[in-house]
């Protein structure tokens, strides 16, 4: 189990606390400096946005492929399971034949 600097199991829920935060603040202070301390701010925060946006292109990707794999599975199941009717080209010609009687009838 991993414990903090006062010897407290950490959990989600305590992970860190005020003095400990605050101490860590003060070190990124010291060694980055006032005027410094803005623009390593502004990377850190680009580089997370770039590193979130290529997480949702990946996750994109990933959930676009299982809807393709999920697609094709269930084209392959309704082809193997239900089947076809298929009508004779006889048949479909005799009723081609009657429709345009129908519509040069009217």
């Amino acid at each position: 189990m991993i414990y903090s600097l006062l010897m407290v199991p950490v959990t989600q829920a305590n992970f860190f606390s005020g003095p400990e935060i605050l101490v860590v603040f003060l070190i990124v202070l010291l060694l980055f400096g006032g005027k410094k301390l803005p623009e390593v701010a502004r990377s850190l925060g680009q580089g997370l946005r770039a590193f979130k946006d290529e997480a949702n292109k990946l996750q994109g990707e990933i959930s676009l492929e299982e809807t393709k794999a999920t697609a094709a599975k269930n084209s392959a199941s309704a082809a193997t399971e239900a089947p076809v009717d298929v009508k004779p080209e006889a048949e479909d010609e005799a009723e081609a034949e009657k429709e345009a009687e129908k519509v040069q009838q009217q």
